[in-house]
């Protein structure tokens, strides 16, 4: 597993990618599989794939899920650059954020046939 060290050491070479490399290493650094980020975004494996390859550009709004999901900063994940502060010593929004729609229904539907 790549930890963020390794990642900031390799920044030079990110600055060559592109958006779908680090979208790759994004995964591989979280140990997750393009299905299990597809579950988590509530999207067909095949966008991800998409995305990976560079052949669907990703919306920012996406982007950003992505990046908390994976725990990096969305900045490196944009534009290969790495922020100077640390995202986990950000400020965080109070609150949850809210669940998706989809969740939501699904939970209902759950509780109404118990």
């Amino acid at each position: 597993m790549t930890t963020k060290e390794e990642l900031k050491e390799e920044l030079p070479e990110a600055l060559q990618q592109t958006i779908a490399d680090r979208l790759n290493k994004s995964l591989k650094y979280a140990g997750m599989s393009h299905n299990e980020m597809a579950e988590y975004l509530e999207i067909h494996r095949n966008t991800i794939g998409g995305y990976c390859t560079g052949k669907t550009q990703i919306r920012s709004v996406t982007l950003r899920v992505w990046a908390m999901r994976v725990g990096l900063p969305i900045e490196w994940l944009q534009h290969g650059t790495w922020p100077e502060t640390e995202p986990e010593k950000e400020a965080k929004p109070a609150g949850r954020r809210p669940a998706p729609a989809k969740k939501v229904a699904a939970r209902k539907k759950a509780v109404t046939r118990r």
